[in-house]
C-alpha cells in the first residue's frame, strides 16, 4: 500500500467519525505546514500561531482573493477549525504533537476571513 493510499484511508477514517471538513482540507493543512517550514527556514515544531499565519499566507498565494471562500466551503472558518483538523491528523498518526500542545492553542483571538482578506481589500 502506498503512502498516499494510507493517507486517504486515514482521511476516510476521520470523516467517518466527523465529516465537518471536506477531504481537501487535510492535504491543504499538510501543505500549509510544509509552507510554514519554508517560511521559518527549518523543519521543527511549529506553534499554533505559526501554523495559522503560514496557512493564511499559503491560502492567499494558492487561491488569491477567493482564499477565505475556499476555506469556508471546506468547513474551515476559524483558527480553532484549523486546530481541529490538525488534531484529527494527529489522532490518525499523520502528524505528531509535543506533550504540552493542546487544541486550545488554536483558540486564537483573530478572525480568519479578516486576516486572509486584509491584503486584498484594505
Amino acid at each position: 500500500m502506498t503512502r498516499e493510499t494510507e493517507f486517504w484511508e486515514a482521511i476516510q477514517r476521520i470523516r467517518a467519525k466527523d465529516d465537518r471538513f471536506e477531504p481537501e482540507t487535510y492535504p491543504f493543512v499538510l501543505e500549509a505546514l510544509e509552507y510554514t517550514y519554508g517560511r521559518i527556514g527549518e523543519v521543527r515544531h511549529v506553534s499554533a500561531r505559526e501554523l495559522f499565519d503560514g496557512l493564511c499566507v499559503y491560502a492567499k498565494e494558492r487561491f488569491g482573493v477567493l482564499a477565505a471562500d475556499v476555506l469556508e466551503k471546506w468547513g474551515v472558518r476559524s483558527p480553532f477549525d484549523i486546530g481541529i483538523a490538525v488534531y484529527q491528523l494527529i489522532e490518525v498518526g499523520t502528524l505528531a504533537k509535543q506533550e504540552d500542545d493542546t487544541l486550545e492553542d488554536f483558540d486564537l483571538d483573530v478572525d480568519l476571513r479578516q486576516v486572509i482578506e486584509e491584503e486584498y481589500f484594505d
